[in-house]
């Protein structure tokens, strides 16, 4: 199963399990949820951004002997905040002993080397359809590209050295249906028909990043700074209850890696800090490269 949505449906079952421990006061328990949300708009672009790079700062050309491209499939894993989760769940007498958890990531990814002007064309896509698990639904879609040119070209002495220019959008929403009359008679639970706690969830990210990066035969190092500007929401809606959170800004990482190169496959591995949200990601990536 996906690890992705592993983890959502726990989030999700520990709500059912919770909502039967006992009566709670619909303020306090609002404040817990809209925290949960400000978690997801701090965490949700730092999640979106893991492995967005390739060891390579550049390439090459379509164009050539061999033309240069590559297509592959990247994981990663990133810290995700879940302290509003937490304190939401103590509030009905259940617990989450942790207030962060590590967030996976899965994308298939293509790059494609340009023509005439030094540049190389990036791509990503993750996808699951809406699906539904007894009485837990899920969807969600990742999508992004981006533009790398070659400010320097590496040769015997000299690296790549690269400046990029990206978008990346994350959405997905939740759900799950519950019976009120079957679990704690919350005084605002006072519906005997199905209901559905629903999340939805978005971030759109611009991201620019200078890379370098150089290869010294089965290895190839790199580094680089990234500058991104994200606006990310989020929002549930609880019976008659809904609650939105926005977060918008500028964010800061440090990334870095390796890969390893046997003939035309690239193991990639990476890791980046973001120096305001102070989240960590990292990633394995796997793929053919000309």
């Amino acid at each position: 199963m996906n690890k992705r949505l592993c983890l959502i449906l726990a989030f999700m079952l520990i709500f059912s399990l919770a909502f039967s421990q006992a009566e709670v006061d619909l303020d306090v328990f609002k404040d817990g949820l809209h925290a949960f949300l400000d978690d997801i708009n701090l965490s949700l672009p730092d999640s979106t951004l893991s492995g967005v790079t390739w060891s390579d700062a550049y390439i090459g050309q379509i164009i050539g002997v061999p033309p240069h491209f590559g297509v592959g499939l990247a994981t990663g894993i990133s810290r995700f905040r879940v302290a509003g989760l937490a304190k939401t769940l103590d509030l009905v007498g259940s617990e989450l002993p942790m207030n962060e958890l590590i967030f996976p990531t899965i994308a298939l990814e293509g790059r494609l080397g340009g023509f005439i002007l030094p540049f190389d064309i990036g791509l990503r896509f993750g996808f699951l359809p809406e699906v539904q698990i007894k009485d837990i639904g899920l969807k969600y879609l990742h999508y992004g590209a981006d533009i790398r040119y070659a400010l320097l070209k590496q040769n015997l002495v000299l690296p790549n050295i690269s400046l990029a220019l990206g978008y990346y959008r994350t959405s997905g929403a939740l759900s799950y249906v519950f019976n009120p009359a079957e679990i704690a008679k919350v005084d605002y639970l006072i519906s005997t028909d199905d209901e559905t706690l629903a999340i939805d969830f978005q971030t759109n990210v611009i991201d620019a990043r200078l890379q370098v990066s150089k290869s010294f035969l089965v290895v190839t190092p790199y580094a680089g700074f990234g500058l991104s500007y994200d606006i990310t929401n989020s929002s549930y809606k609880l019976i008659n209850e809904t609650d939105t959170a926005s977060e918008k800004g500028w964010q800061y990482r440090a990334f870095g890696g390796l890969s390893f190169n046997i003939v035309v496959v690239k193991i990639d591995l990476s890791g980046m800090y973001n120096f305001k949200s102070e989240n960590w990601g990292a990633n394995l990536g796997l793929r053919v490269q000309l």
